[in-house]
């Protein structure tokens, strides 16, 4: 699913959409132009939320396993 179709989904315009959830409408055509492997990932997680959503980014092992991938934990202890 494109990010034109998550906005579609919610019957918005990219005016519409950019006046409701707070963003120009330079960003939201910049943002649904651009291929989501060139893009930034604050700026998909950024469009992302606007709606509502979370994004998550998952590694697929070749056995088909989906592995969410997280922040570091700024706790845990670094490997020397």
């Amino acid at each position: 699913m494109t990010l034109t179709h998550l906005r579609l989904a919610k019957g918005l315009s990219q005016r519409e959409f950019a006046a409701k959830y707070g963003l120009s409408l330079d960003r939201v055509k910049r943002v649904e132009s651009r291929s989501l492997f060139h893009m930034r990932v604050a700026a998909l997680q950024e469009y992302v939320e606007a709606i509502g959503g979370d994004l998550v980014l998952c590694a697929v092992t070749p056995d088909g396993c989906a592995l969410p991938l997280t922040d570091p934990d700024p706790l845990a202890a670094e490997d020397d």
